[in-house]
This record gives structure tokens, C-alpha cells and sequence, in this order.
């Protein structure tokens, strides 16, 4: 399949995210997590958000990205670290 194809698949993934971002908590992360910061602590939780979208509601990389305001390629190399920091943590 192609890539938007895929990515259509989860559109209906991705609407379900949006109607759960009604819970304030996850909006409140989803928010902070969009600014332009780039500090160490805040690029660690941004990709573990990027990992729980991906892992847990199943989101496409560019579904991900428009929720973050970022590129699919930095989410993508965000979600590589995800994984580097949930090994080392084990």
C-alpha cells in the first residue's frame, strides 16, 4: 500500500485521538509539547508522546506530526530515541 493510503487507514484512528483530547490532561501535553522548545527534558517527553501515539492509538507518522506541529521525518527520528530511552530505563 502507499504511504497515503496507509496514512488514510488511520484517519479514523486519528479522530478518535482528537475526541479523547477532550480529557484536559492529554490536551494540556499535546499543547505544551507542540511549542518550539528544544531543551533536553522537554524533547525527551515530546518522544515519548510521539511513542505512546504511535504504539498505543496506532497514529500515522504525518497524523502525529500535525498534532505536534512538527515534520513526519523528526517524528520519526524522535521516535527511534523513544525506544533508545525505554531500553535504557529497563
Amino acid at each position: 500500500k502507499c504511504i497515503k493510503c496507509v496514512d488514510e487507514l488511520n484517519l479514523s484512528a486519528f479522530e478518535s485521538l482528537l475526541n479523547d483530547l477532550q480529557n484536559e490532561e492529554l490536551k494540556e501535553q499535546v499543547e505544551r509539547l507542540s511549542r518550539p522548545i528544544r531543551n533536553k527534558p522537554i524533547f525527551i517527553q515530546r518522544a515519548l508522546l510521539i511513542q505512546k501515539l504511535r504504539d498505543e492509538f496506532k497514529l500515522g507518522w504525518s497524523n502525529i506530526g500535525r498534532l505536534l506541529k512538527r515534520n513526519h521525518s523528526s517524528i520519526i527520528s524522535a521516535y527511534k530515541k523513544a525506544q533508545t530511552y525505554g531500553r535504557s530505563s529497563s
